[in-house]
């Protein structure tokens, strides 16, 4: 006969507050399960610290893959290969992806330096210094005259040398340890830039500019350093902002068209032009052996301030539109593909894609400084300037 269990027939140890293991006929939890319960206590505790981390890092606009570099906006900051190298009046410091500082060397006031990404010529007055990616010098000498600007490749180191007049100078033009192969002299024109390819041989182009008749005319000489002038052009009607290479070949931009020329200074006229007008190059990178894309913005973003909603790449001799979701104030090209940069918003789209994938962000961009090798950046926020690695 089932019996009737009325609450005056309850335990009476539940409401005494013994414990229920401890009360007659209760059961002892065993050391397993106790063990499982509290490593679930701590795993749940591990997930909330986790996720306040998170939180607190978000909100103060950053993350593992920012990493802020002791430099100012100001400072001359340029990309060396994966690191950063930035000159803040008086000494050169190298800084690596994680904002460790790889190495320094002293300059002075007044320097200035460019870099191939491997190496670095520097100067200041008449001094020039040639270092290596580990910051050691391998020439450091005075030349015969202020150097206005000096370049460097991978073969040969060239500075241009003030002359006694503004369309007079001398191109010297050495080895990495300083050893002479030409003096050129260059009279009646303005030298504006100096750079380095390869066609059956390390040579050497030189951009001018004759500014002594009615407009201006951009020329282009080429050398063989040490043995010959392979070839030279005036641009008529052309102005020349920018030469990159493209298969052995010197493309030139002006305010119109780029155009191609040999290393014996021929214009390329069975490849074409591709027409620019309206837009200027703002990057270039060769993607393997025979792939070269120049990145061109509006001209109309030129001022300081300015943004815009279109990118054109050049891929080869080909142009291809790009339209952006949203303004943005500066773009570049990695190994990856196409970057443009907006206030809190970074767009990207890989090479071959004309639709760009947006990354927001917690925090404000105010401007771009350069691409590094590796996926990364170097940006601007207010007075911070920090390495990022990019969204792909």
């Amino acid at each position: 006969m089932q019996r009737n269990r009325s609450i005056s027939r309850k335990n009476p140890y539940v409401k005494s507050g013994i414990p229920g293991h401890r009360a007659p006929g209760g059961r002892r939890m065993g050391g397993a399960r106790r063990a499982i319960r509290l490593l679930l206590l701590l795993a749940g505790a591990l997930a909330m610290l986790t996720l306040l981390v998170y939180g607190i890092v978000s909100l103060l606009g950053g993350g593992p893959s920012l990493v802020r570099i002791n430099a100012l906006p100001s400072y001359n900051i340029q990309a060396f290969g994966e690191n950063v190298l930035y000159y803040d009046g008086t000494t050169l410091t190298c800084v690596e992806p994680n904002g460790q500082i790889k190495w320094r060397f002293t300059l002075g006031a007044g320097a200035d330096y460019s870099t191939d990404g491997e190496h670095v010529v520097a100067w200041v007055g008449n001094q020039l210094y040639v270092l290596d990616r580990n910051g050691l010098s391998s020439f450091n000498d005075r030349m015969d005259s202020a150097v206005r600007f000096a370049r460097i490749g991978d073969t040969y180191v060239a500075a241009c040398l003030a002359g006694e007049t503004e369309t007079t100078a001398t191109v010297r033009v050495m080895d990495h340890d300083g050893t002479l192969l030409e003096n050129t002299a260059v009279d009646d024109l303005y030298v504006l830039d100096i750079g380095f390819f390869h066609a059956n041989g390390p040579l050497m182009w030189v951009l001018s500019l004759d500014i002594e008749g009615t407009a201006p005319i951009s020329n282009l000489t080429t050398y063989e350093p040490g043995k010959r002038i392979t070839g030279a052009v005036d641009l008529n009607n052309k102005l020349v902002y920018n030469i990159y290479v493209h298969n052995n070949l010197l493309m030139l931009a002006d305010t119109s068209n780029i155009r191609a020329y040999d290393y014996q200074c021929v214009e390329q006229t069975d490849l074409g032009n591709v027409l620019i007008y309206g837009w200027r190059v703002e990057s270039s990178r060769q993607v393997g052996r025979s792939t070269t894309y120049a990145l061109l913005e509006p001209m109309a973003s030129a001022p300081s301030g300015a943004t815009f909603s279109e990118l054109r790449l050049v891929n080869n001799y080909t142009p291809i539109s790009m339209r952006l979701l949203s303004p943005c104030f500066a773009s570049g090209l990695n190994s990856r593909g196409v970057y443009a940069f907006g206030s809190n918003v970074i767009y990207h789209a890989a090479y071959g894609q004309k639709t760009f994938q947006a990354t927001y962000l917690s925090y404000t961009l105010t401007d771009y400084i350069c691409m590094l090798e590796g996926g990364r950046a170097v940006l601007v926020s207010g007075n911070d300037v920090f390495i990022l690695k990019l969204p792909t």
